[in-house]
Protein backbone atom coordinates (compact mmCIF):
# COMPACT_ATOMS: atom_id res chain seq x y z
CA UNK A 1 0.00 0.00 0.00
CA UNK A 2 1.40 3.64 -0.94
CA UNK A 3 0.19 6.94 0.88
CA UNK A 4 -0.40 9.74 -1.47
CA UNK A 5 0.11 13.25 0.70
CA UNK A 6 -1.85 11.48 3.75
CA UNK A 7 -4.98 11.69 1.47
CA UNK A 8 -5.32 8.63 -0.71
CA UNK A 9 -4.54 5.25 -0.37
CA UNK A 10 -4.26 2.00 -3.17
CA UNK A 11 -6.64 -0.76 -2.23
CA UNK A 12 -6.63 -4.61 -4.22
CA UNK A 13 -10.29 -5.81 -5.20
CA UNK A 14 -11.03 -8.96 -5.78
CA UNK A 15 -14.21 -10.47 -6.93
CA UNK A 16 -15.64 -13.47 -8.60
CA UNK A 17 -17.53 -13.05 -11.69
CA UNK A 18 -18.98 -15.39 -14.84
CA UNK A 19 -18.54 -13.13 -17.65
CA UNK A 20 -19.07 -14.08 -21.63
CA UNK A 21 -17.00 -14.15 -24.15
CA UNK A 22 -16.47 -10.41 -25.03
CA UNK A 23 -17.59 -9.05 -21.52
CA UNK A 24 -15.22 -7.36 -18.92
CA UNK A 25 -15.63 -6.44 -15.02
CA UNK A 26 -15.59 -2.68 -13.97
CA UNK A 27 -16.02 -1.60 -10.67
CA UNK A 28 -17.61 2.47 -10.05
CA UNK A 29 -18.50 4.21 -6.69
CA UNK A 30 -18.73 7.71 -5.41
CA UNK A 31 -15.52 9.53 -5.61
CA UNK A 32 -13.78 10.73 -7.78
CA UNK A 33 -11.28 7.96 -7.95
CA UNK A 34 -13.68 5.77 -8.70
CA UNK A 35 -15.68 7.70 -11.81
CA UNK A 36 -18.63 8.88 -9.13
CA UNK A 37 -21.09 6.04 -11.04
CA UNK A 38 -20.35 7.27 -13.91
CA UNK A 39 -20.24 4.28 -16.20
CA UNK A 40 -17.77 5.34 -18.85
CA UNK A 41 -15.49 6.41 -15.90
CA UNK A 42 -15.95 3.30 -14.12
CA UNK A 43 -12.18 0.96 -13.48
CA UNK A 44 -11.63 -2.23 -15.42
CA UNK A 45 -10.48 -5.27 -13.60
CA UNK A 46 -8.41 -7.97 -14.97
CA UNK A 47 -8.33 -11.57 -14.92
CA UNK A 48 -6.65 -12.92 -12.36
CA UNK A 49 -5.83 -15.99 -14.36
CA UNK A 50 -6.83 -16.04 -17.98
CA UNK A 51 -8.90 -20.05 -17.44
CA UNK A 52 -10.25 -18.27 -14.21
CA UNK A 53 -13.50 -16.38 -13.45
CA UNK A 54 -11.65 -14.25 -10.70
CA UNK A 55 -11.12 -10.67 -10.96
CA UNK A 56 -9.43 -7.53 -9.65
CA UNK A 57 -7.94 -4.39 -9.50
CA UNK A 58 -5.72 -1.87 -7.64
CA UNK A 59 -7.67 1.43 -6.53
CA UNK A 60 -6.80 4.55 -5.36
CA UNK A 61 -9.17 5.88 -2.69
CA UNK A 62 -9.30 8.14 0.25
CA UNK A 63 -7.58 6.85 3.65
CA UNK A 64 -10.19 8.38 5.74
CA UNK A 65 -13.81 8.34 4.69
CA UNK A 66 -16.39 5.53 3.57
CA UNK A 67 -16.69 4.56 -0.02
CA UNK A 68 -19.34 3.17 -1.84
CA UNK A 69 -18.76 0.84 -4.64
CA UNK A 70 -20.77 -1.52 -6.87
CA UNK A 71 -19.90 -3.53 -9.65
CA UNK A 72 -20.65 -3.65 -13.19
CA UNK A 73 -20.42 -6.61 -16.00
CA UNK A 74 -19.59 -4.41 -19.46
CA UNK A 75 -19.04 -5.20 -22.93
CA UNK A 76 -16.67 -2.45 -24.61
CA UNK A 77 -17.43 -1.36 -28.22
CA UNK A 78 -15.72 0.92 -30.67
CA UNK A 79 -18.13 3.67 -31.14
CA UNK A 80 -16.97 6.10 -34.19
CA UNK A 81 -13.14 5.46 -32.24
CA UNK A 82 -14.51 5.99 -28.51
CA UNK A 83 -14.38 3.61 -26.51
CA UNK A 84 -17.69 2.70 -24.76
CA UNK A 85 -18.44 0.46 -22.11
CA UNK A 86 -21.96 -1.43 -22.79
CA UNK A 87 -23.74 -2.21 -19.17
CA UNK A 88 -24.59 -5.51 -19.45
CA UNK A 89 -24.95 -6.53 -15.47
CA UNK A 90 -24.92 -4.35 -12.80
CA UNK A 91 -25.16 -5.02 -8.84
CA UNK A 92 -28.48 -3.12 -7.90
CA UNK A 93 -28.76 -3.77 -4.33
CA UNK A 94 -30.27 -0.28 -2.38
CA UNK A 95 -27.79 0.21 -0.70
CA UNK A 96 -23.59 -0.56 -2.83
CA UNK A 97 -20.40 -2.25 -1.02
CA UNK A 98 -18.78 -0.13 1.27
CA UNK A 99 -15.20 0.27 2.38
CA UNK A 100 -14.25 1.74 5.83
CA UNK A 101 -11.14 3.18 6.58
CA UNK A 102 -10.17 -0.20 8.35
CA UNK A 103 -10.60 -1.96 4.94
CA UNK A 104 -7.29 0.58 3.88
CA UNK A 105 -5.62 -0.51 6.96
CA UNK A 106 -5.98 -4.20 6.47
CA UNK A 107 -5.44 -3.95 2.42
CA UNK A 108 -9.06 -5.65 2.16
CA UNK A 109 -8.29 -8.26 -0.38
CA UNK A 110 -11.14 -10.01 0.98
CA UNK A 111 -13.07 -12.12 -2.52
CA UNK A 112 -16.55 -10.07 -3.28
CA UNK A 113 -18.88 -12.31 -5.58
CA UNK A 114 -20.43 -10.36 -8.34
CA UNK A 115 -24.66 -9.55 -7.26
CA UNK A 116 -24.27 -10.59 -3.95
CA UNK A 117 -23.99 -9.04 -0.60
CA UNK A 118 -23.90 -11.78 1.94
CA UNK A 119 -26.88 -13.87 1.04
CA UNK A 120 -28.85 -11.31 -0.88
CA UNK A 121 -28.49 -11.45 -4.88
CA UNK A 122 -29.73 -8.50 -7.18
CA UNK A 123 -28.19 -8.08 -10.30
CA UNK A 124 -30.26 -5.63 -13.19
CA UNK A 125 -29.30 -5.51 -16.43
CA UNK A 126 -28.34 -2.46 -18.14
CA UNK A 127 -29.90 0.14 -20.15
CA UNK A 128 -30.04 2.17 -23.22
CA UNK A 129 -27.51 4.74 -23.36
CA UNK A 130 -25.70 4.67 -26.52
CA UNK A 131 -27.03 1.54 -28.20
CA UNK A 132 -30.57 0.78 -29.90
CA UNK A 133 -32.61 -2.50 -28.97
CA UNK A 134 -33.98 -4.02 -31.97
CA UNK A 135 -36.69 -7.10 -31.43
CA UNK A 136 -37.45 -9.39 -33.84
CA UNK A 137 -40.60 -11.54 -32.57
CA UNK A 138 -41.87 -14.99 -33.97
CA UNK A 139 -45.50 -15.68 -33.45
CA UNK A 140 -48.63 -17.60 -34.81
CA UNK A 141 -46.78 -20.22 -36.96
CA UNK A 142 -44.17 -17.45 -38.59
CA UNK A 143 -42.58 -20.07 -40.81
CA UNK A 144 -43.55 -21.70 -43.96
CA UNK A 145 -41.97 -24.59 -45.53
CA UNK A 146 -43.02 -25.46 -49.16
CA UNK A 147 -40.43 -28.03 -49.35
CA UNK A 148 -41.92 -31.86 -48.55
CA UNK A 149 -39.02 -32.96 -47.34
CA UNK A 150 -38.73 -30.70 -44.82
CA UNK A 151 -42.29 -29.78 -43.93
CA UNK A 152 -42.67 -32.70 -40.81
CA UNK A 153 -38.98 -32.34 -39.39
CA UNK A 154 -38.23 -30.55 -36.62
CA UNK A 155 -36.11 -27.44 -37.62
CA UNK A 156 -34.28 -24.83 -35.65
CA UNK A 157 -34.09 -21.17 -36.21
CA UNK A 158 -30.71 -19.18 -35.73
CA UNK A 159 -30.33 -15.21 -35.98
CA UNK A 160 -26.74 -13.26 -36.66
CA UNK A 161 -26.20 -9.50 -37.64
CA UNK A 162 -24.19 -8.49 -40.05
CA UNK A 163 -22.58 -4.96 -40.71
CA UNK A 164 -22.95 -4.29 -44.00
CA UNK A 165 -20.62 -0.87 -44.19
CA UNK A 166 -18.12 -3.40 -43.94
CA UNK A 167 -16.70 -4.44 -47.03
CA UNK A 168 -15.07 -7.74 -45.02
CA UNK A 169 -18.59 -8.03 -43.97
CA UNK A 170 -20.16 -8.06 -47.72
CA UNK A 171 -17.34 -10.03 -48.87
CA UNK A 172 -17.62 -12.92 -46.48
CA UNK A 173 -22.24 -12.86 -47.51
CA UNK A 174 -21.38 -13.20 -51.29
CA UNK A 175 -19.15 -16.31 -50.51
CA UNK A 176 -20.37 -18.04 -47.70
CA UNK A 177 -20.94 -21.99 -48.25
CA UNK A 178 -24.56 -23.23 -47.89
CA UNK A 179 -23.48 -25.98 -45.08
CA UNK A 180 -23.79 -25.93 -41.29
CA UNK A 181 -20.60 -23.72 -41.16
CA UNK A 182 -22.62 -21.01 -42.62
CA UNK A 183 -22.06 -18.42 -39.89
CA UNK A 184 -18.43 -19.40 -38.62
CA UNK A 185 -16.02 -15.78 -38.18
CA UNK A 186 -18.90 -13.80 -37.98
CA UNK A 187 -18.22 -12.12 -34.25
CA UNK A 188 -20.62 -12.70 -32.08
CA UNK A 189 -19.52 -10.82 -29.07
CA UNK A 190 -20.97 -7.31 -30.86
CA UNK A 191 -23.76 -6.89 -31.73
CA UNK A 192 -25.39 -8.91 -28.87
CA UNK A 193 -27.84 -11.36 -29.94
CA UNK A 194 -30.17 -13.28 -27.37
CA UNK A 195 -33.83 -14.84 -27.62
CA UNK A 196 -36.13 -15.97 -25.32
CA UNK A 197 -39.19 -18.00 -25.40
CA UNK A 198 -42.26 -16.34 -24.15
CA UNK A 199 -43.37 -19.23 -21.58
CA UNK A 200 -43.32 -19.96 -17.93
CA UNK A 201 -39.71 -21.75 -17.94
CA UNK A 202 -38.02 -19.82 -20.99
CA UNK A 203 -39.26 -15.71 -20.57
CA UNK A 204 -35.60 -14.68 -19.70
CA UNK A 205 -33.23 -13.36 -22.79
CA UNK A 206 -29.95 -15.70 -23.01
CA UNK A 207 -27.23 -16.36 -25.52
CA UNK A 208 -28.47 -18.42 -28.52
CA UNK A 209 -26.60 -21.82 -29.05
CA UNK A 210 -24.61 -22.73 -32.30
CA UNK A 211 -27.65 -23.92 -34.42
CA UNK A 212 -30.20 -21.30 -32.43
CA UNK A 213 -33.17 -22.25 -30.60
CA UNK A 214 -35.97 -25.27 -32.05
CA UNK A 215 -38.73 -24.31 -33.79
CA UNK A 216 -42.59 -24.33 -32.34
CA UNK A 217 -44.96 -22.64 -34.66
CA UNK A 218 -47.35 -22.32 -31.39
CA UNK A 219 -44.54 -20.73 -29.45
CA UNK A 220 -43.66 -16.64 -29.28
CA UNK A 221 -40.26 -16.39 -29.79
CA UNK A 222 -38.45 -12.74 -29.12
CA UNK A 223 -34.83 -12.33 -30.80
CA UNK A 224 -33.10 -9.22 -29.08
CA UNK A 225 -30.15 -7.45 -31.09
CA UNK A 226 -28.49 -4.61 -29.06
CA UNK A 227 -26.87 -2.55 -32.04
CA UNK A 228 -25.15 0.53 -31.60
CA UNK A 229 -25.88 1.91 -35.83
CA UNK A 230 -29.26 0.24 -36.22
CA UNK A 231 -29.21 1.49 -40.11
CA UNK A 232 -26.37 -0.61 -40.90
CA UNK A 233 -27.10 -3.72 -39.84
CA UNK A 234 -28.89 -6.29 -41.55
CA UNK A 235 -29.73 -9.68 -39.96
CA UNK A 236 -29.63 -13.29 -41.28
CA UNK A 237 -31.80 -15.81 -40.29
CA UNK A 238 -30.44 -19.20 -40.75
CA UNK A 239 -32.48 -22.37 -40.91
CA UNK A 240 -31.74 -26.17 -40.03
CA UNK A 241 -33.31 -29.45 -39.63
CA UNK A 242 -32.78 -31.97 -37.24
CA UNK A 243 -32.65 -34.89 -38.38
CA UNK A 244 -29.54 -36.47 -37.61
CA UNK A 245 -26.45 -35.93 -34.80
CA UNK A 246 -25.66 -33.15 -36.85
CA UNK A 247 -28.08 -30.66 -37.98
CA UNK A 248 -28.61 -29.64 -41.88
CA UNK A 249 -28.38 -26.25 -42.82
CA UNK A 250 -31.55 -25.95 -45.25
CA UNK A 251 -31.86 -21.93 -46.18
CA UNK A 252 -31.62 -18.28 -44.76
CA UNK A 253 -32.88 -15.40 -45.62
CA UNK A 254 -32.39 -11.52 -44.80
CA UNK A 255 -34.06 -8.80 -42.83
CA UNK A 256 -32.23 -5.37 -44.03
CA UNK A 257 -32.56 -2.33 -42.62
CA UNK A 258 -34.68 -0.73 -45.26
CA UNK A 259 -37.12 -3.62 -44.32
CA UNK A 260 -37.71 -2.05 -40.74
CA UNK A 261 -38.05 1.77 -41.71
CA UNK A 262 -40.44 2.58 -38.97
CA UNK A 263 -40.30 1.69 -35.14
CA UNK A 264 -42.66 -1.33 -35.26
CA UNK A 265 -43.45 -3.25 -38.46
CA UNK A 266 -43.78 -6.68 -39.49
CA UNK A 267 -41.48 -7.79 -42.42
CA UNK A 268 -42.26 -10.75 -45.10
CA UNK A 269 -38.99 -12.84 -46.18
CA UNK A 270 -38.40 -15.60 -48.68
CA UNK A 271 -36.23 -18.43 -47.03
CA UNK A 272 -33.52 -19.42 -49.93
CA UNK A 273 -32.21 -22.79 -49.84
CA UNK A 274 -29.07 -24.55 -51.08
CA UNK A 275 -29.55 -23.48 -54.83
CA UNK A 276 -30.62 -20.16 -54.14
CA UNK A 277 -34.18 -21.02 -54.86
CA UNK A 278 -37.15 -20.15 -52.16
CA UNK A 279 -37.93 -23.02 -50.07
CA UNK A 280 -40.44 -20.86 -47.92
CA UNK A 281 -41.02 -17.94 -46.38
CA UNK A 282 -40.96 -15.66 -42.63
CA UNK A 283 -42.53 -13.51 -41.46
CA UNK A 284 -41.74 -11.49 -38.02
CA UNK A 285 -42.52 -8.35 -36.25
CA UNK A 286 -39.92 -6.36 -35.37
CA UNK A 287 -39.17 -3.64 -32.57
CA UNK A 288 -36.50 -0.76 -32.59
CA UNK A 289 -36.44 0.82 -29.11
CA UNK A 290 -33.73 3.72 -29.14
CA UNK A 291 -32.35 5.19 -26.10
CA UNK A 292 -33.09 8.50 -24.90
CA UNK A 293 -31.50 11.63 -26.26
CA UNK A 294 -29.46 13.69 -23.43
CA UNK A 295 -30.89 11.53 -20.45
CA UNK A 296 -28.00 9.76 -18.53
CA UNK A 297 -28.41 6.93 -16.35
CA UNK A 298 -25.65 6.41 -13.59
CA UNK A 299 -25.20 3.21 -11.38
CA UNK A 300 -26.22 5.26 -8.01
CA UNK A 301 -29.15 3.40 -7.39
CA UNK A 302 -32.14 1.90 -8.81
CA UNK A 303 -35.60 0.53 -6.87
CA UNK A 304 -36.04 -2.25 -9.83
CA UNK A 305 -35.19 -4.79 -8.14
CA UNK A 306 -36.11 -3.83 -4.51
CA UNK A 307 -39.96 -3.74 -4.07
CA UNK A 308 -40.64 -7.05 -5.81
CA UNK A 309 -38.32 -8.25 -2.92
CA UNK A 310 -40.77 -6.80 -0.75
CA UNK A 311 -43.79 -8.73 0.85
CA UNK A 312 -46.55 -6.21 -0.27
CA UNK A 313 -49.65 -7.56 -0.49
CA UNK A 314 -51.94 -6.27 -3.66
CA UNK A 315 -54.67 -3.23 -3.78
CA UNK A 316 -58.00 -4.43 -3.46
CA UNK A 317 -59.07 -1.80 -6.61
CA UNK A 318 -62.64 -1.66 -7.19
CA UNK A 319 -62.33 -1.08 -11.35
CA UNK A 320 -65.35 1.27 -12.29
CA UNK A 321 -66.84 1.06 -9.40
CA UNK A 322 -69.20 -2.63 -8.08
CA UNK A 323 -71.82 -2.08 -10.42
CA UNK A 324 -73.11 -3.54 -13.18
CA UNK A 325 -73.06 -2.62 -17.07
CA UNK A 326 -76.74 -1.87 -18.34
CA UNK A 327 -78.79 -4.54 -20.16
CA UNK A 328 -82.02 -5.27 -21.03
CA UNK A 329 -82.30 -8.83 -19.60
CA UNK A 330 -81.87 -7.62 -15.55
CA UNK A 331 -82.90 -5.08 -14.01
CA UNK A 332 -79.71 -3.36 -11.71
CA UNK A 333 -80.11 -1.12 -8.59
CA UNK A 334 -76.16 0.16 -9.18
CA UNK A 335 -74.88 0.86 -12.74
CA UNK A 336 -70.98 1.35 -12.74
CA UNK A 337 -69.44 4.10 -13.58
CA UNK A 338 -71.58 6.03 -11.15
CA UNK A 339 -71.09 7.91 -7.79
CA UNK A 340 -73.42 5.06 -6.09
CA UNK A 341 -71.24 2.39 -7.24
CA UNK A 342 -68.28 4.22 -6.64
CA UNK A 343 -69.26 4.48 -2.91
CA UNK A 344 -70.43 1.03 -2.69
CA UNK A 345 -66.84 -0.08 -3.58
CA UNK A 346 -65.48 2.27 -1.20
CA UNK A 347 -67.46 1.27 1.69
CA UNK A 348 -66.49 -2.62 1.23
CA UNK A 349 -62.69 -2.32 1.24
CA UNK A 350 -61.34 -0.90 -1.86
CA UNK A 351 -58.38 0.63 -1.96
CA UNK A 352 -58.28 2.56 -5.27
CA UNK A 353 -61.79 2.98 -7.67
CA UNK A 354 -61.39 4.50 -10.61
CA UNK A 355 -63.50 7.14 -12.31
CA UNK A 356 -62.90 9.40 -15.56
CA UNK A 357 -64.16 12.88 -15.14
CA UNK A 358 -64.17 15.34 -18.52
CA UNK A 359 -66.14 18.81 -18.24
CA UNK A 360 -69.44 19.43 -20.18
CA UNK A 361 -70.02 22.93 -21.53
CA UNK A 362 -70.67 24.93 -18.49
CA UNK A 363 -67.36 23.17 -16.85
CA UNK A 364 -69.63 20.40 -14.71
CA UNK A 365 -67.62 17.95 -14.23
CA UNK A 366 -69.57 14.58 -15.83
CA UNK A 367 -68.53 11.06 -14.79
CA UNK A 368 -67.26 9.57 -18.39
CA UNK A 369 -65.73 6.59 -18.60
CA UNK A 370 -62.72 5.39 -15.58
CA UNK A 371 -60.18 6.51 -14.63
CA UNK A 372 -59.41 8.21 -11.29
CA UNK A 373 -61.38 9.13 -7.41
CA UNK A 374 -62.98 12.57 -6.88
CA UNK A 375 -62.59 16.01 -8.15
CA UNK A 376 -62.79 19.54 -7.06
CA UNK A 377 -63.35 22.79 -9.61
CA UNK A 378 -62.03 25.96 -8.98
CA UNK A 379 -62.94 27.73 -12.89
CA UNK A 380 -61.07 25.59 -15.64
CA UNK A 381 -58.91 23.70 -12.90
CA UNK A 382 -59.14 20.45 -11.56
CA UNK A 383 -57.57 18.19 -8.37
CA UNK A 384 -57.68 14.91 -7.93
CA UNK A 385 -57.68 13.39 -4.54
CA UNK A 386 -56.63 9.69 -3.96
CA UNK A 387 -58.19 9.99 -0.34
CA UNK A 388 -61.27 11.11 -0.83
CA UNK A 389 -63.11 7.94 0.29
CA UNK A 390 -61.19 7.88 3.55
Amino acid sequence: MRTFNGVARDLVLQVRAETAVGETVFVSGNTPELGEWKVNQAIQLSKVHPEGNLWQALISIPANQNVQYRYLICTVVDNDGKLENIVRYWESHVRPRILRPIDHIDGKEDLDVFGYQGDIESVSKGWLTSETIVQLKMFNSPVTIWKRRYREKPISVHVSSIDITRKDSVAEIIGMEEDSTLTEGVNRSWPIVEVAQMNDSGCQFTQQSQFGIMYDPNDYVIFQIQVLKPNSIAYMVDFYVHDSDVPEHIGFCYILPSNMRDTAGTCNMPISGKRQQPIGQLSVDYLIVRPMQDFVCDLSVTYAKHWKSLEKKGLDVGHRGAGNARRNDKVENVLENTVASFNYAAKHGADMVELDVQLSKDLVPVIYHDYYICISMKKKEHKMSMNCFN
